[in-house]
């Protein structure tokens, strides 16, 4: 993998959307995603993922869940 530091907030957003100009929808698109984790050696795994081996059954029960009370705490 081709390693580059930037040393300033200008220089990393050079990096980034370097090449990312797509014409067809007229925005900036980098190839690019954070992964939120301090070292490359950790899986892509979700939060969900590293907490139960069975997270396809919790999930359906965790979207159940949140669309049932999330509407409650909405504030117009």
């Amino acid at each position: 993998m081709n390693q580059v530091r930037a040393t300033s907030w200008n220089q990393l957003m050079e990096y980034l959307y370097e090449d990312a100009w797509m014409p067809t929808i007229q925005r900036f698109r980098p190839p690019f995603a954070f992964r939120g984790l301090p070292d490359e050696s950790y899986t892509l795994n979700t939060s969900l993922m590293r907490m139960s081996e069975n997270c396809d059954q919790i999930e359906g029960h965790l979207l159940r869940n949140f669309k049932k009370y999330a509407l409650h705490n909405v504030v117009d």
